[in-house]
């Protein structure tokens, strides 16, 4: 969950794999009434390994109009 940007049409999360060069791994959106949403995380969507980094954009007109900073998340061990 996120707080709403005014005027943002979307949201987009990226996901960071901090395990494999830091490269993107995965991005989802969601419509900009929705503050939140779920997504794979497991090795078949984001890779192996265990440190991952995320961030939420707005996008407003085609554009970044803000983004988070990136939040770092451990994956569980199974």
């Amino acid at each position: 969950y996120w707080d709403a940007a005014p005027g943002a049409e979307y949201y987009r999360v990226n996901v960071f794999n901090l395990d494999r060069g830091g490269g993107l791994v995965a991005s989802y959106v969601t419509p900009g009434p929705f503050t939140h949403i779920s997504g794979d995380t497991g090795v078949g969507a984001l890779g192996e390994g265990f440190r991952f980094s995320w961030n939420v954009q707005a996008i407003a007109n085609g554009r970044v109009v803000c983004a988070t900073a990136p939040i770092v998340q451990w994956r569980a061990a199974s």
